[in-house]
This record gives C-alpha cells, structure tokens and sequence, in this order.
C-alpha cells in the first residue's frame, strides 16, 4: 500500500484511476470494511482518503480512539487497500464549503468512484450530505453510498457503538464488529513488581496513544513482541488488593514466557471478558483467583 501524504496546497493526483472511499476510520470496522469491499467491485485499485491524527485535537469527540493513524494504515493495508490518502485536518481544510471539497479536492484525486456511508458529511461545518455528493453537477466522478449495517438488535454500526462496549466490558461484542480483536500498541514500563512475587510476573503497558481503554477487570488476551505473539491473562484496573494506585493499569501476564520485556514496543490485543476487577480478602484468595483464571483462559484458547 502507498500511503500518501499531502496538503490543500499541492494535490496529488493517484497514479491510476481509483475507487476512493471516505471517512475517518477510526477502527476500520465492519461498516468501514464495507466501503472497502464496495470499491473493490469496481475493478479499480482501492484508496482511502483520510485525516492525520492532527484530528483528534481539532475533534473534541474523538478524544478517545479505536486506532491510531499507524494501526490504521496497518488494518487498511491488509484489507487490499492499495493508496492511502492523508490530509492534515487543519482550518484550511475545516474551512471548505461542500462545494471545494468536490472541486478543490476529490475531483484533482484521478478517481472514477468515491464510496460514503449514509452518514457522511464533509466540508465546512459538516454541511455537506452523502446525497449532495450523489447529486452534485461539478463532481466528475460517480458516487456509491453504502447504507448502514446494523446489529441484530437493530444498533447501527460505529465507532461510537464499539467504544461503548469496550468501556462496558463488552469485548466479545466489540470484537465482532470491529471484524478483530481490539488492541493496545504501547511500550512495556516498569511497575511495582508485585505480580512476580505472586508467582504471576506482568508487563504493564504503557500505551503509545490515547486509546480507548476496557472497563476494569481480567481478560483472556495476546500480546505481540518482535514479530511473535503469546497468550496470556491481562489486568486492567487499579489492583486494590495489593498496592492500589490512583490510575488505571494495564498489564499481562503471559503463559510459558520468560523473557525481559522492559522497553519493549508491544501490541495487547483483548480476546474475552474474564471477570470484574475485585478487592480480595487476602493475598491467596487473590493467587487461587488467579489461578483459576489462567486454567480457564488455557483450556478456552490455547
């Protein structure tokens, strides 16, 4: 994939006619996914036009994410995309009315397509619709819009959706419409070692972005280092059994690994809801706890 990076002030136009889907993509998820698969029946090579993560400031809403620009381009990537277009999302851009966001923008790509949502909107002040995209006389390009997917319980599917299941401890359900398991990118820190004295040592991870963090509690998850990815149990929360801290930790515990992770640059990935964080009575409720945890998490997945 060719990631191409680019201001208001010089346009690229893409090497071969493309189809282009739009939007942020935080998460790239089943309904981004779609948009993708949608482009690709067009027999074109697939772009994607989005922000650089200069977003997040500017988007007050977007504080939180499912994915930074690198794990975007990652997921994207192995979806088939085949160019990535990223524009910083500053007040020039903020600052074009629907109509230059076509002629400015989208007509200087060399596009044959460009593939929305229902609920797009672009140009200044978001006033611009997917159906003034479909309708619009100075675009020289056809418009596909692909209409919403929803959960079975009618719940339209976004980045919104999956961010609340994740914070409720829904990850099975986030998981199944992100198409992935969701995961953390960040570096392994030094914590207070307790985990090791319990016979469970963990790497807490320090997360390289402000990610959207699971609600407390134990989870069967992977962690990736170096190119190989081990099972294992991770803790997020406060641990008040012993050591409660004023800020919420992450940190794993893996099976058969024995290795220094200290300063490692690592991916947690989160399989399944486990339990709730709780305070236990003492130091061997907490390592019996433990113990049945990792059985469980064993049997289930290894």
């Amino acid at each position: 994939m060719e990631i191409i990076k680019f201001t208001l002030e010089k346009i690229p136009s893409l090497p071969k006619t493309s189809a282009l889907c739009l939007g942020y993509f935080d998460g790239v998820h089943l309904a981004h996914q779609a948009l993708i698969s949608e482009a690709k029946k067009t027999g074109l090579p697939v772009a994607v036009l989005t922000f650089s993560d200069s977003a997040n400031v500017l988007i007050n809403r977007r504080k939180n994410v499912l994915t930074t620009f690198v794990d975007k381009a990652e997921i994207l990537e192995k979806f088939g995309v085949d160019y990535l277009l990223v524009v910083p999302f500053d007040q020039a851009l903020m600052s074009l009315t629907p109509d230059k966001f076509i002629s400015k923008l989208l007509n200087n790509f060399n596009i044959g397509y460009a593939i929305c949502g229902f609920d797009y909107t672009f140009g200044a002040k978001a006033a611009g619709r997917a159906t003034d995209l479909v309708n619009s006389e100075i675009a020289n390009f056809t418009t596909i819009v692909v209409e919403k997917m929803a959960t079975t319980d009618e719940q339209i599917i976004s980045t919104t959706l999956i961010k609340e299941k994740i914070v409720s401890g829904a990850i099975g359900i986030a998981n199944s419409l992100l198409g992935y398991h969701y995961a953390i990118t960040g570096k392994v820190v030094k914590g207070h070692g307790n985990g090791r004295k319990l016979g469970f040592p963990t790497a807490n991870i320090e997360p390289s972005a402000n990610y959207v963090i699971p609600k407390n509690g134990v989870y069967a998850a992977t962690l990736e280092v170096n190119g190989k990815t081990y099972l294992g149990m991770s803790s997020v929360g406060t641990h008040p059994t012993i050591d409660e801290v004023d800020h919420r930790v992450i940190e794993i515990h893996l099976f058969d690994f024995n290795d220094d992770l200290y300063g490692k640059d690592v991916k947690i990935s989160f399989l399944r809801f486990e339990r709730d964080e709780q305070k236990f009575a003492g130091v061997e409720a907490l390592i019996a706890q433990m113990q049945k945890d990792e059985k469980t998490i064993r049997t289930d997945f290894s």
